[in-house]
């Protein structure tokens, strides 16, 4: 990734709260408000006792808008295309979304 930090920078969380980054570190990094450090590389919190509890900082507002827009959107498609007692979509139209979805594939 190749991230890089430095004392000041604002980073978010997926609430999109703000943190300011307080200290800078050789491979971490620590955040105001925020108990504990960060890896650099990876924006995750570093916890050796616990590290499926990645709490995850972005650089970048727009990445967190991108991927709550993207689970709203894959929600709502599921629900409109597998639907409990079949689908609201002719074939004709279940084809156009099949050519939709392979071009990007």
């Amino acid at each position: 990734m190749g991230n890089k930090v430095k004392v000041g920078d604002i980073l978010y969380d997926k609430t999109l709260k703000e943190y300011t980054v307080s200290k800078v570190l050789t491979k971490y990094f620590e955040c105001e408000r925020i108990r504990g450090k960060f890896v650099i590389e990876t924006l995750k919190h570093y916890s050796s006792e616990y590290p499926q509890h990645g709490y995850q900082l972005f650089i970048d507002k727009q990445v967190i808008l991108d991927q709550k827009e993207g689970t709203k959107l894959e929600h709502e498609l599921r629900s409109q295309i597998l639907p409990y007692g079949g689908t609201k979509f002719s074939l004709n139209q279940l084809r156009r979304i099949s050519i939709i979805i392979n071009e990007s594939i």
